[in-house]
């Protein structure tokens, strides 16, 4: 009797055991995407930036022919 209660915690714990074990690799899946979205964000935010300064500097140049 005792056997089978052991044996079957044994199972439960294993299961359990297993599960943190997935969660542990999708946790690590999960961060490697979030530091690939981050890298992407940063690329992106870098080309906004140029393309607002860009766009200012010919902002600028369509104001200063106007004034022409």
């Amino acid at each position: 009797m005792e056997d089978e209660i052991l044996r079957k915690l044994e199972e439960k714990i294993s299961k359990i055991e297993s599960y943190i074990n997935n969660l542990k690799m999708e946790n690590k899946e999960l961060k490697s995407k979030i530091e690939i979205l981050q890298e992407e964000k940063s690329k992106y935010d870098e080309e906004k930036e140029s393309l607002r300064q860009r766009l200012s500097a010919l902002l600028q140049k369509l104001e200063q022919f106007e004034q022409i």
